[in-house]
C-alpha cells in the first residue's frame, strides 16, 4: 500500500471560505459565518435554538492573519510577515500561527491548497 506524502503547513496557501464575513473594527475583528453543513443540520435539528450564524471576535494579530489569508500567501510567508509586523520570536510566531491555522482549517472557515 503506498503512503500519501506528508503535507508541510508551512508551504500550505490558506484562504478564507466564501461564505465569510469580516468586518475590522477599532480593538480588532468580527467573523461571521453561517452554520451549513451536514453535521450544523443535525445540529440544529436536535438544538432548534443552535443560532445559525456564528460571531468570533479577534484580536489584532487575528486580524493580521485572516487579512493575510488571501491564496496567495504560504502560511510560512504569512509567518515571516507576523514576524516583522509584531515583533516576536521566530519560533512563536510558528508556533502560534500553526495552532490558529489548524484552528481556522477545523472551523470551516479556511481552506488550505498546496503550493
Amino acid at each position: 500500500m503506498k503512503r500519501k506524502k506528508d503535507l508541510n503547513m508551512l508551504e500550505m496557501i490558506p484562504h478564507l471560505k466564501e461564505t465569510l464575513e469580516f468586518h475590522k473594527t477599532e480593538t480588532g475583528a468580527l467573523l461571521q459565518f453561517t452554520r451549513n453543513g451536514r453535521w450544523d443540520a443535525i445540529l440544529h435539528w436536535v438544538f432548534p435554538h443552535a443560532p445559525q450564524i456564528l460571531t468570533r471576535k479577534l484580536d489584532h494579530e487575528g486580524t493580521r492573519v485572516i487579512e493575510l489569508c488571501d491564496g496567495t500567501r504560504t502560511v510560512q510567508e504569512i509567518g515571516q510577515t507576523m514576524r516583522l509586523d509584531f515583533d516576536h520570536k521566530e519560533d512563536e510566531v510558528y508556533t502560534r500561527l500553526a495552532h490558529f491555522m489548524s484552528m481556522l482549517y477545523r472551523g470551516g472557515i479556511i481552506e488550505l491548497k498546496q503550493k
